[in-house]
Formats: structure tokens, sequence, C-alpha cells
């Protein structure tokens, strides 16, 4: 993955399943009516890169380009941590663990809105300097590694399902799949698979390649200043009670 030629043909075979899933998801007969679980894995595909989600990407690229070598753990951490609080909240099963969420909408916003705003900070903290608030202990290091982006990625499922749950049932209605199965935790689930791999593959690739261009690491921490400050953006807008204008220019 990370010599040229290898990022380059994961980035173009990122693209081309993107325009087929665009393609299958749009194209007239509606080809996939009857098949909810492709329709899911064609939307997850196709609407990776849409404005909507935005509000995924931001904190991904957070994750993605930390550091100053391509480490995959923390993208995997953050989007498995993603799709399982998306598949509980869009699902809604396990049902006790959705209905918390349902019924604690304001203190999910409250909580969610602080942890986005301090990671958001300390991923620009860290762009400029790699060892920032990392602990000296391979043990505390590890234990970071492992629970900032899950916890990020938990937290962005969490905060964000009410406003990309239209986004996610136009799939179903551009593909006449409108039924109770579109909300099954299993198709819930082949969505966020297809939505990951185009972040986790396109992602890692675009990096790789940046990372061998001239200036490249200038770029990459550029990138992270930026979705830092993204990120912290959305966490102060929930905590001020600002989102729904956050949400307008995004979206």
């Amino acid at each position: 993955m990370r010599s040229p030629l290898a990022s380059t043909i994961a980035l173009l075979a990122t693209a081309f399943s993107m325009v087929a899933a665009i393609a299958a998801l749009y194209s007239p007969g509606m080809p996939l009516q009857g098949y909810v679980g492709l329709a899911a894995l064609a939307g997850g595909a196709a609407l990776a890169l849409t404005r909507p989600f935005l509000l995924v990407l931001a904190p991904y690229l957070a994750v993605l380009l930390d550091g100053r070598g391509l480490d995959l753990r923390g993208p995997v951490l953050y989007l498995g941590g993603f799709a399982s609080a998306f598949i509980v909240t869009i699902g809604g099963m396990p049902k006790p663990i959705a209905t918390t969420v349902y019924g604690a909408e304001r203190l999910v916003d409250a909580v969610g809105g602080l942890i986005f705003l301090l990671l958001g900070v300390l991923a620009v903290l860290r762009a400029w300097r790699s060892d920032f608030s990392r602990p000296r202990g391979a043990k505390g290091r590890a234990i970071l590694q492992w629970t900032v982006p899950a916890a990020l990625g938990v937290t962005t499922g969490a905060l964000m399902y009410h406003e990309l749950d239209p986004t996610y049932d136009s799939v179903f209605f551009a593909t006449a799949n409108v039924e109770a199965a579109s909300h099954a935790p299993l198709t819930v689930a082949l969505f966020t698979a297809a939505l990951g791999s185009v972040y986790l593959v396109g992602g890692a690739a675009t990096r790789a390649l940046i990372a061998k261009a001239r200036g490249g690491e200038a770029i990459l921490r550029a990138g992270q200043v930026v979705a830092g400050l993204a990120t912290a953006a959305l966490g102060l807008a929930l905590l001020t009670d600002r989102f729904p204008t956050v949400r307008w220019l995004l979206l």
C-alpha cells in the first residue's frame, strides 16, 4: 500500500467502485429492487463522499492523518466504533441500548460535543508536535492508540445518526427497497462496511501518495489541522446549541 504503484491502483479501484455503486444506485429501471443488501452496499460506497457524510469524514481524517507514518490501526478502530454505534442507532438493536441513546439525546450531544472539541484541538496540536500528549510508557501509548480512535468513532455514530438517517433512507427510496429490512442491523452493517472500505482504502492510498510527493509531509500536517479544526468546530457547535448552523454550512 505504501508504494506509489500500489497506492495508485488502490485509489483507482476505490474510484471505480464508487462510480459503479452510483450507477447501480441511480440507474433507470431500479436494478437493485428486491436486493436490500446489495442496495446497502452500493449506497455505502456511493454516498461516502457526499456532503452529509462530511460529518463522519472530518473526525476520520483527524485520525487518519495523525502521526508521521501510515498506521491503519487508528482508522480501523474509528470506523469500527462508528459502525457499531450506527448499527445500534439506525437498526435499533440491541433495543435497551438504542432506547437509552434516543432518550438521552441532550446528554449525548453534550458529552459528544466535549469529546469532539477536545480531540479536535488535540489533533491540531499534534499536527505540529508529534509527541504532544503521548504517554512516555509503551503501555500508555498502546491504551491511547486503542481507545481514542474507537471512542471518537462511537461518539460520531451516536451524535450524527439522526443527521445521516435521511441520506441513509434515500438509498432504499432510490432502489425501491423501502421495507423493514432496510433498517435491519445486517443491512446497516453492509452499508457501513462499504462506506468504511471507501474511507479506509481510498484514504490510505491518498495519504501514501501525498507522503511521497514533494512537500507531502507539510500537506498532511495541514490536512490534519483542517480536520482537527472541523472536528473541534462541530464539538463547539454541539456544546453551544449552534449545530444547525454548522450543519447548514456542511449539508
